[in-house]
Formats: structure tokens, C-alpha cells, sequence
């Protein structure tokens, strides 16, 4: 478990943010909520009036520019936050929030407002759009009403995107029928991670790759896809042999999916979306965005059997904010034999032509070697330059990312500068995703190397003297990377002589110093790593002899002891905790560090201070683990007590942080490992609440898992069950929970749902569930209470049995 804790403070962040405004929710991504608000943008009461219904802008009224700081408008029609700048004129008008309030001056700020409940509102009601063109088609025997869209493109102004709603295409009991269906088909949703956001999808495919796989839905829809879809899209799109690849059904429910982030169908020559729910249940739905900002957004309005038919170019997105929708989606290539061999040909004859879509597209199919493109960076890179210089923003922000790539791997400073300049191109549009980047971008080149070794790796800033960076404090709360970063920023570092004479120590103890960091950073599960852990051990052995006689500084002899407990552990890790004798030496090493601190007196009021207790007592359980040592546990908890009361007892103007409630879940584990559970509880509460309050909302649902485990431990299952169920339903993607819950409904007699659970777990998260099929990893590592442990234990038996039926 890792706990990030970013500050930015650069020019280019800092800009972001003025130019965004009070549009701080500005990229859709899906965040588990919490059990009093599910999103951040959705209301704890499903039901109530937040009035969010879409109604028609005035047809005489054109589209407003987003207006600049200062100014009272909000015109964008976008979910603002409350409490900041102004109101939009046009929600005013609309009686939306209060009456009108009058126009300010620029640069003039609003008065003070009547505090608005927390959440997320719409300054103006999205646009619909309007399908102004209508004509009767005939396909064959067929007559169908077609509505036409046509879209302009910033960037490809010369040609038109259009896009086609077929009112009533499919009859309104077919689409009942097919809606009913997929409420059934519950365990077909998987929870696999999109490949548009990556967050869980919500989508289950009855139809995949030309084959179907849903008996139930092919009798609803095949003949309707053979004598009604396919006619109207081969004669709609002039593609003779054109064929359905794919057919799946999506869900947006409330704690689910709300959003699906803006993006192409680069995998299909055509989309079809039917309708199915009815958009009077729901407020929100299928929108497209002609342009890179949000602002352009238009909703469709689609009734259950209506089709809306685009091309790959159409550019678009989800975002239900209200109620529930399913829609399903069929995706359509140019040929059978396109969709036999997952190849999307279409492209190279449009790239040939220069289309800015098809070359985005198709440097994406070679970058990531999709769809019959083997991998070529440099073909990619080629396609998204042209794309990029067309103006297209999704090029742009891809081609930026790609040369940070290209940059890290060695290809030198022109790759970063040209990684800045597409990412500023597509943000100086409006395109969010760049922009997010680009502020990250920017944190990284002031801040990433420095962040890594300190709050990484807790050198402090002995180690940033050795490493070329100005002396700063690292913040409380610890923060993981990977190693394999860590690795490429420690073997990019040089140390001249100039600032090797200004950190104090010989240029031989700078080379061991240099070493035993470099060791410290790579991959402990690497051939030779604890004979190279062990040299850094000694390393920083040797210098430490050599500070003590020299009388060096306390922060300095402190701060290499610590530097050398870390790689004690890590000696330990190395051997899957057979060196206890090394995690005793790291614990003597740590209680050095807090007497040289308290000697010094006013390093007892730094931030790493009760850091240092933290790590001790961690030091504590590698050695209960390695010999069962009950009184380590006793001992962890009084450092981690240690370390909360510290940070407890000072304002929060002193740290600004507060209590880590990582620590928390710390002591919590100390005190189930005592059978403690209660206090387990209390510390598991407050972490979650903590994590909600810092948005942080996998860690929360993680330390709800670890409340509900608790509440096994002092025999309360019912509300331990309701907890984990509530996990997985935010976040699907927690093997723990699955885990837990079919242990627990297996115990129950459950059997069918504890299947279920299993297979979730094991087939669709990213840990699996290898590691819980060892009872002593279950109990030890991952520390669930014994009686879980015992129900895991029944439910592997009947596994490894193969028992199917109810046992006796």
C-alpha cells in the first residue's frame, strides 16, 4: 500500500489552474465514493431534485466563449464546484440557483454567497443536440426515418463528421425485451479494466470477435442486425462486405461506472449505439465533443430503439449523472475478414490521404502493436507528427507522452522540449487529459528524482546533498515508486567535485555513498541483490565510523543510521524474512536516530521525528514475522502510538498533514495480530475517514476491507459481510474483498455466490487469488482473523475436492 501526498508548485500548474477556474472536475474519471457521498459529483439521495434535466438552448442565443477569471459567467455548461467565482447568467435566467445577481466588473470579485451543500451542480444545463435534418431512407424493402448530424473539426475544417439517429430503427418491445435481458445477465458484467480509463467497465459481451455468446441475445437481435442494421450501415457507409465484430452491452449505475472518458472507436469502421433505457430515468447519457474542450459537449436524446450510427472519427463520451442507463453498442469493420484476423485496414489508404483521425488512429495501432501492427515506435511516432501538425489534440497528447518515453530511455533533451511543446499544444486547446499531463510533466522535471530518493527511499537530506539537489525536508507521509524508476533516476547521477566539496565528506566516501544508494534503489528480487545490499550495508558502516570520529552533524549521522537500517531490511526481504538478526540491527539503528534527535532538541519538532518511530516499528514486525514474537507486536504498537500522539499533539499549521493514516492501518494490523480487534476497528474507521477526506478513495476502500476483517475478528459477520459487499461494488477490482466474501457466504451455505466471488477474484483483478490459496500468507502476512481464516480454509478444502455440491 503506498499513500501519495503531491505538492505542486510550479508557473505551469499554477497557470492550469487560473485558466481552469472552478472547473476542477475537468477529467471523467471513475472514483469509488463513500458511504455518505458515492461520487463527487452525485447527490447521497438519488432521489432528490438536484436539477440537472437537459433542456434546449435558445436557438437564436450562439455558443459563448468560456469566459476569463473574473467575470460571473460560468457559460461553459459544465459541473462546477460551489462556493467559487460566479453563477452562470444563464441559470439565473433559468430560476436555477436564486435570482439574478448583478454583472461584475473584470477583475471585480463577487460578494459573499450562501454556502451551497458540498458536491457538484451544472452552471447551465448541457446542450442537446438537435438533429435538424430528417429524410426518408429506403434500404431494400426497408423505409427507415434517418436524422443527419454533421460536425466541423478544428482541425480538419475541410470535411464534415457525420453521424445518423434512426428513430425507432428497433421495435420499442424488442428493445424491452433486450433490456430486461441484460438486467438478468448479472454475472456476465465484468469489472475489467477499460481500455479507454482503465477503470472498472461495467460491459459484458454477447457477441465477441464475429461469434456470439449469448444464445438469449441472439434470438432478440439477429434478425434485426441481418435485415436491418447491415443493410442501412453498407448502404449508409458505400461498404459492400461490411460486418458486426463485436456486440456488448454497457451499464452505468449508481455506485458503478458514471463516466466514460471522451475518445474515438479506433477499433471499428462504425458504431452503432441502441438505445435502451428510457433517458426520462436518467440525466446525462451519450454526448459528442466536436472540439478539445468540454465546453463544446452535446448530449443526444436517445429512446429505447433508437440507433445513433457514427464513423471512427466521431468523437465522444459518457457521463450519467443521474439515475441509471444501459445502452448497447455494436462495433461494425469493413470486411468479415477484418474481423476474423482483428485488423482495421480502413486506415492506411485514409492515412495515405493525410486524415488526421486516421493517421491518430493508426500511429496508436503501432504504438501499442494493436489490431495486426507490430510495435514500431518510430512508424508511431512518424504517423502522430503529421496528425499532431494537423492540429489534432488527441495526437498531440499522445505524441507528447511518447517522446517523455523516448526522453527517459536515453534519447536526450530535444526528446523532453519536444515533449513539453506537444503537450502545451494540445492544452492551449483546451484538452484536459493534456493538460493534467502537462502539470505532471512539469512537477516531475522540478521534483520527481528529489521525491523519489527522499520520501522513497527516507535518505533525508544527507542524501540530497550527495545527489545534486537543494536541501529540503521530506513530508511525512512516506511514498512509494517504482523501483525500476528509481533505479534510472540513481544511475543519471553525477556528483561534481564543486558540490562534493560542499557536502563535506572525501570523494571515497561519495563513491561508497553513491553505491549504496544505487543498490538501494534497484529491484530486490534481482540475480546478486543481497550480495550488493550487503556492500551498501557496509558502505554505510564505514562512513558511519568515519562521521562519528569526524564529529559530523547529528541530522547527517542520524540520517545515514537510518540509510542503513532501510538496507537491513531490505537484506532481510531479500530472504522472505530468514535474517530477523537484521531487522534487530535495523530497530538498533532506528533507536540511535531518536536519542542523536532528542539530543538535538529541535529535531524532536521535524517532520521526521515521528517518522522515525513509524519505521521502527515496522523494523518490529519483520522480526515478530521471522520468530513469532508476540512482545514485538506490543512493542510495535507503542512505536506506532508513539508516532500518532506525536503528530496529534501538533496544529496542523506545524505539519499540515496531520495524522498518516497509513499508521493507522499500521497499528491496526499490530492489533489484530494481539486480538486486539476493537482497537484494530477504531484505527481502520479513522484511516478511511481520513483517506474520503483526501480523495484518496482506493486507499479508503482498502481500510474498509480492513474494517470489515475487524469486525470478523469480534464475531460481528453480518456487518463485516455488508462492508465488503459494499467494497466490491465500488471498486471491483479488490481481490481481499471477493476473497473474503466467498469464504464468508461458503460458511453460510452459500455456495453458488461463493463461486461467484472466487472467480471474480481470480479471473477479473489484477492480484488474483494465488496468494490466498496459502492459509499461512492468509494469516500471517495479510492478517485476517482467525475465523475467516478457518472459512478461506473450508472453502479451499471443497476447491482442491472438487466439490460442487453441498457438503455434508
Amino acid at each position: 500500500m503506498s499513500y501519495q501526498w503531491l505538492t505542486y508548485g510550479c508557473p505551469v500548474m499554477d497557470g492550469l489552474k487560473r485558466q481552469l477556474g472552478p472547473f476542477d472536475f475537468h477529467f471523467d474519471l471513475l472514483l469509488p465514493g463513500n458511504t455518505s457521498l458515492r461520487f463527487p459529483w452525485e447527490a447521497s439521495n438519488e432521489a432528490q431534485d438536484v436539477k440537472c434535466s437537459i433542456v434546449e438552448a435558445p436557438p437564436d442565443e450562439p455558443r459563448k466563449a468560456p469566459q476569463k477569471a473574473g467575470y460571473p459567467g460560468l457559460e461553459r455548461g459544465f459541473l462546477c464546484k460551489p462556493g467559487k467565482k460566479g453563477e452562470s447568467i444563464a441559470a439565473q435566467a433559468q430560476g436555477q440557483h436564486g435570482p439574478p445577481a448583478p454583472r461584475l466588473g473584470a477583475g471585480a470579485r463577487p460578494g459573499p454567497k450562501k454556502k451551497k451543500a458540498s458536491g457538484y451542480f451544472w452552471s447551465t444545463p448541457p446542450p442537446r443536440y438537435e438533429f435538424k435534418e430528417q429524410k426518408n431512407v429506403q434500404v431494400g424493402d426497408l423505409a427507415v426515418a434517418e436524422q443527419s448530424g454533421h460536425l466541423h473539426k478544428a482541425f480538419h475544417p475541410a470535411q464534415a463528421c457525420s453521424f445518423y439517429r434512426l428513430p425507432g430503427m428497433v421495435r420499442g418491445e424488442i428493445a424491452e425485451a433486450i433490456l430486461e435481458h441484460c438486467k438478468k445477465q448479472t454475472s456476465w458484467f465484468s469489472a475489467a479494466p477499460d481500455s479507454v480509463d482503465k477503470t472498472p467497465s461495467f460491459e459484458y459481451y454477447p457477441f465477441r470477435d464475429g461469434a456470439w455468446a449469448d444464445d438469449g441475445m441472439r434470438r432478440l437481435l439477429e434478425e434485426t442486425i441481418e435485415l436491418q442494421l447491415l443493410p442501412y450501415v453498407r448502404q449508409r457507409y458505400g461498404c459492400r462486405f461490411c460486418a458486426v465484430s463485436d456486440i456488448l452491452v454497457r451499464r452505468y449505475l449508481p455506485g458503478e461506472r458514471r463516466t466514460h472518458a471522451v475518445h474515438f472507436d479506433g477499433h471499428a469502421f462504425v458504431t452503432a449505439v441502441l438505445g435502451l433505457s428510457n433517458p426520462d430515468g436518467y440525466q446525462g447519457g451519450l454526448y459528442i465533443q466536436p472540439d478539445a474542450d468540454v465546453s463544446s459537449r452535446m448530449y443526444f436524446r436517445l429512446e429505447p430503439g433508437d440507433l445513433l450510427v457514427h464513423s471512427f472519427d466521431l468523437q465522444h463520451g459518457v457521463h450519467v449523472w443521474k439515475g441509471s442507463r444501459y445502452s448497447l453498442v455494436f462495433w461494425i469493420k469493413d470486411s468479415l475478414q477484418a474481423v476474423w484476423d482483428r485488423t482495421t485496414p480502413w486506415y492506411d489508404s485514409l492515412a495515405a490521404e493525410g486524415d488526421p483521425d486516421a493517421l491518430y488512429n493508426l500511429a496508436q495501432n503501432y504504438e501499442h502493436g494493436l489490431f495486426g501492427r507490430k510495435v514500431d515506435a518510430n512508424k508511431a511516432k512518424e504517423l502522430y507528427e503529421r496528425s499532431a501538425a494537423a492540429g489534432h489534440h488527441f495526437a498531440q497528447n499522445n505524441l507528447g507522452l511518447l517522446y517523455r518515453r523516448l526522453h527517459e530511455g536515453g534519447a536526450g533533451t530535444d526528446a523532453l522540449q519536444r515533449s513539453v511543446h506537444w503537450l502545451k499544444a494540445a492544452s492551449e486547446v483546451g484538452f484536459a487529459m493534456a493538460q493534467k499531463n502537462l502539470a505532471l510533466r512539469c512537477d516531475m522535471r522540478r521534483h520527481l528524482r528529489r521525491r523519489l530518493l527522499l520520501l522513497s527511499l527516507g535518505f533525508g537530506s544527507l542524501a540530497v546533498g550527495f545527489l545534486q539537489f537543494p536541501t529540503a525536508r521530506p513530508a511525512s507521509r512516506p511514498v512509494a515508486f517504482p523501483r525500476r524508476e528509481m533505479a534510472a533516476v540513481v544511475a543519471s547521477f553525477t556528483l561534481p567535485s564543486k558540490a562534493l566539496a560542499a557536502a563535506g565528506p572525501s570523494a571515497e566516501d561519495a563513491a561508497l555513498l553513491g553505491g549504496a544508494f544505487a543498490a538501494m534503489a534497484a529491484d530486490p528480487r534481482r540475480p546478486g541483490a543481497r550480495e550488493e545490499l550487503e556492500a551498501a550495508e557496509e558502505a554505510f558502516t564505514t562512513v558511519i565510523q568515519r562521521f562519528d570520529e569526524a564529529g559530523a552533524s547529528r541530522q547527517d549521522r542520524g540520517e545515514l543510521r537510518m540509510a542503513r537500517a532501510q538496507a537491513r531490511i531490505a537484506i532481510n526481504d531479500c530472504t522472505g524474512g530468514q535474517l530477523p538478526a537484521k531487522a534487530e540491527a535495523a530497530v538498533q539503528d532506528y533507536s540511535d536516530v531518536v536519542q542523536l534527535m532528542e539530543e538535538d532538541g529541535a529535531a524532536t519538532g521535524t517532520f521526521d521525528y515521528p517518522s522515525v518511530f513509524v519505521r521502527r516499528a515496522l523494523a518490529r514486525e519483520e522480526i515478530a514475522y521471522g520468530r513469532k514474537d508476540k512482545k514485538q507486536w506490543e512493542a510495535a504498537v507503542q512505536d506506532y502510538t508513539k508516532a500518532i500522539d506525536t503528530w496529534r499533539s501538533r496544529p496542523p499549521s506545524e505539519t499540515g498533514l496531520g495524522v498518516n493514516p497509513l499508521v493507522l492501518n499500521y497499528r491496526g494490523n499490530a492489533f489484530g495480530q494481539l486480538g486486539r480487534f476493537k482497537d484494530a476497528l477504531a484505527d481502520y474507521r479513522e484511516a478511511t475517514e481520513i483517506f474520503i477526506k483526501d480523495q484518496e478513495y482506493t486507499q479508503a476502500a482498502l481500510s474498509r476491507c480492513n474494517e470489515a476483517l475487524a469486525l470478523f475478528g469480534i464475531s460481528e459477520p453480518i456487518e463485516a459481510i455488508s462492508i465488503m459487499e459494499d467494497v466490491v461494488r465500488r471498486d471491483p477490482s479488490i481481490a481481499d474483498a471477493h476473497i473474503a466474501l466467498a469464504a464468508s457466504y461458503w460458511s453460510e451455505g452459500d455456495y453458488s455466490r461463493a463461486e461467484d466471488e472466487w472467480r471474480v477474484a481470480c479471473q477479473n483483478t489484477d492480484v488474483g487469488c494465488r496468494q490466498y490459496k496459502d492459509l499461512s500468507w492468509v494469516e500471517n502476512i495479510r492478517r485476517w482473523p482467525p475465523q475467516l481464516v478457518g472459512d478461506l480454509g473450508r472453502f479451499l478444502n471443497r476447491d482442491a475436492k472438487g466439490q460442487k455440491d453441498k457438503p455434508a
